[in-house]
């Protein structure tokens, strides 16, 4: 989540705190301030926050793209929360605007004036949501279905009944089915509904149950500080949408049970953070305090490459994202499909030298098969096989061939590579005389040989072979012919 992301949705929790409570600041400024005037600009800062809001939610789903639905603004329909609270703030506002306004003499009117002179409202759009059942979607669906259909004075009763039936699944609409679609039946509906889940003690129960299930930060990262600040905004306003605020005496266990979510880190900036005073500090204070929290580990946060998909960490590779013209709409640079050429069963199916010659035409990095030389390559990764500076699907073009075995015969013949020296079969042997005197010497094992090589010493001073009866050839130091005798 970007630092932009974030601010933005901080900033619809905000508005959505002040939607919520326009009536109760309203009510604070006394009786005597009540006044129309005071009413008619409560309701334009209303429409102006709700503009506000609308404006961001586009500004949300442009940052978020095509990740916007698996995005956790969009599956808590935070949308539809804020919606609904706005359209009864506004509706409350609306009907005492009304009673402030002076009475007027009616004036008989025939129904073309009386249409041409009907109230017209700039409310936008207002789509009804379902409602399952569930405890604490009650308040929200009741004060839009009110605002929308049951005091819209064009709507007949039996109409209402319709809307109300279409809205309801599950065991909401188990409550009501019985009930057949008159006019008479619309109140006895909607007073079975209200007495089924005008429960507060349940409401107050789901709203502190859904808060205390929230898991503690797993690391000191703004995306884990923002889970647990849209979680208190959350349970917070839902509390104050069913008339039980949470009061000054009950908000020091309340934000006690907040700070218990923070990892180590978090809790000793905290404490730093209001260090300041001994008095217990304000929910506003720690509501602030999340916030700063949450935009400076934002700007904290290095910027990183994109993750590799998958598919792609199955396989091992790796692709740095500079130089890519496009990361979200890729080219293959083989085949000019719309995929990276890693990923390419064409690319794949080739042999490494294949590949290194694909790579080699299209001028692509060796290192990374980005669009760029391997010296201006950022990626930190090299082949898997060998850490090489080359991509692990070309590590086979870049390994050298091994030498052919080579195969002893019995004649010798030179080596093409030039060689230094030759072992030879030996042997280290102790001979002894007809005098009793032994003589250490190497004997040369040399199969199928018809004559045995000795030192010309041996055979002249002990005369060995002679006595051993052996074919005896010698050789001397100097190059003396080995095929001349020396002895019988």
């Amino acid at each position: 989540m970007s630092m932009e992301q974030s601010a933005l949705l901080n900033s619809q929790h905000d508005i959505h705190g002040r939607i919520s409570r326009a009536m109760d600041n309203l009510r604070k400024l006394g009786a005597d301030k009540l006044t129309l005037g005071t009413v008619s600009t409560r309701i334009r800062i209303l429409d102006d926050l709700w503009a506000k809001f609308e404006s961001n939610h586009d500004l949300i789903r442009a940052c978020y793209g095509q990740l916007y639905s698996e995005s956790e603004y969009a599956k808590t329909d935070f949308v539809d929360t804020v919606e609904n609270s706005y359209a009864h703030q506004r509706g409350l506002l609306f009907g005492l605007e009304n009673k402030l306004k002076p009475a007027s003499p009616r004036v008989p009117v025939g129904p073309e004036q009386n249409s041409e002179h009907a109230p017209k409202t700039s409310l936008p759009r207002i789509q009804l949501r379902n409602f399952s059942g569930a405890y604490e979607e009650w308040p929200s669906f009741r004060d839009l279905f009110k605002s929308v259909i049951g005091k819209n004075s064009s709507i007949s009763n039996v109409e209402r009944l319709h809307y109300l039936r279409s809205c309801l699944r599950g065991p909401a609409e188990k409550l009501v089915s019985s009930l057949t679609v008159t006019g008479d039946n619309y109140d006895r509906a909607w007073a079975i509904l209200s007495k089924h889940f005008e429960n507060k003690r349940e409401l107050i129960r789901s709203n502190f149950a859904t808060f205390t299930a929230v898991a503690k930060i797993k690391g000191e990262t703004a995306d884990e500080l923002s889970r647990i600040h849209n979680a208190v905004t959350t349970a917070v306003n839902a509390q104050e949408s069913i008339g039980r605020p949470i009061r000054s005496h009950e908000v020091n266990l309340f934000n006690h049970l907040v700070v218990e979510l923070f990892d180590q880190r978090t809790r000793l900036e905290w404490e730093s953070f209001v260090s300041d005073s001994v008095d217990p500090p304000e929910h506003e204070k720690l509501t602030d305090f999340m916030s700063k929290r949450i935009l400076t580990l934002n700007a904290a946060r290095p910027k990183t490459a994109a993750k590799a998909s998958d598919s792609t960490r199955s396989a091992k590779t790796h692709v740095a994202k500079q130089g890519l013209k496009d990361s979200s709409d890729p080219q293959c640079a083989l085949c000019k499909g719309k995929h990276s050429l890693m990923t390419c069963s064409d690319f794949k199916a080739k042999s490494a030298t294949e590949r290194k010659t694909v790579v080699e035409s299209s001028r692509l990095c060796f290192n990374c098969l980005g669009n760029h030389t391997v010296a201006k390559c950022q990626s930190s990764k090299n082949c898997f096989t060998c850490k090489a500076r080359h991509h692990t699907m070309l590590h086979e073009a870049y390994v050298p061939a091994s030498p052919s075995t080579e195969v002893s015969a019995l004649s010798a013949v030179r080596s093409a590579d030039d060689r230094k020296a030759i072992l030879l079969a030996t042997a280290r042997v102790t001979i002894t005389d007809r005098h009793g005197d032994s003589h250490p010497v190497r004997a040369l094992i040399d199969q199928g040989s018809e004559a045995q090589l000795s030192p010309n010493n041996l055979s002249y001073s002990a005369c060995t072979c002679n006595d051993l009866a052996l074919p005896c050839r010698f050789s001397e130091s100097g190059g003396r012919n080995p095929g001349q005798p020396a002895g019988r």
